[in-house]
């Protein structure tokens, strides 16, 4: 009688099946108490302990409150103090020195110190042209800087290319071959010059910028000059820093 022929081995089901690790991390919990010294003296009494804890809990919450508060504020105040500012730049004709908007008619209530800061501002077309539609493109051409600073590609530096030396190609490392001359050593290997250099474009206003605003937008001492100026400060993207100070003062009985 014929053997009975044995059943093919499927691999996929007869793989051993391994059993993902299900180990599971626990952190460990420190209870607050007393902290000795290896000389057994008390550095720290398990109460100040505690209050560490929680006041860091407690300034955590209050620093992300703070900073929630701060960013709901800022447009208001900043919008208010640039409307106060604008409109006295306009009249005295020359910028205002970090004013103070008070909460008060006498001044000796909250304030919030501001300064309108000029420095230079990073520009795309789209800011650029909306500064030249604001003051003209000459005026916008000559307070920009638009150019490429160029750097050495470290990665070239080390590496051998052909060059000329002596009237033959020869192999030469290229930053030795920069010291000697550019153009002359590498006329056979163009390609090591399109990789050499690495350039960044600089696009930005120049410093100084904001204090021409009188001169190129508010001619005169109209609330329209002062509109124009607000505007102005929000083309040229002028930083507001807030700082505050003084104390609420509760009213009189």
């Amino acid at each position: 009688m014929a053997a009975k022929a044995a059943a093919a081995v499927d691999p996929f089901a007869a793989a051993t099946k391994k059993t993902t690790s299900t180990l599971k991390s626990k952190s460990p919990i420190y209870v607050a108490a007393s902290l000795a010294g290896l000389d057994g003296k008390v550095i720290y009494e398990k109460s100040d302990i505690i209050s560490a804890i929680e006041n860091f809990a407690k300034g955590h919450k209050l620093e992300e409150q703070g900073k929630a508060m701060k960013e709901q504020a800022r447009p208001v105040a900043t919008t208010g103090a640039k409307y106060h500012f604008t409109r006295d730049w306009v009249q005295a004709r020359t910028r205002p020195e970090s004013p103070k908007y008070v909460t008060n008619d006498i001044g000796d209530g909250v304030y919030l110190s501001v300064s309108f800061n000029d420095a230079s501002r990073k520009l795309d077309d789209a800011g650029f042209n909306q500064l030249a539609a604001l003051i003209g493109q000459k005026n916008a051409e000559e307070n920009v800087i638009r150019r490429h600073n160029f750097f050495i590609n470290p990665d070239s530096l080390s590496n051998s290319a052909k060059v000329m030396k002596n009237g033959k190609v020869a192999e030469q490392n290229v930053m030795d071959a920069i010291k000697e001359a550019l153009q002359e050593k590498f006329g056979p290997s163009p390609e090591v010059l399109a990789g050499l250099f690495q350039a960044v474009e600089i696009f930005e206003t120049k410093k100084g910028l904001i204090d021409k605003g009188l001169e190129f937008v508010a001619p005169g001492k109209t609330a329209a000059d002062a509109e124009r100026l607000a505007h102005f400060l929000e083309v040229v993207r002028t930083t507001i820093a807030l700082k505050p100070g003084g104390e609420k003062k509760e009213p009189s009985k």
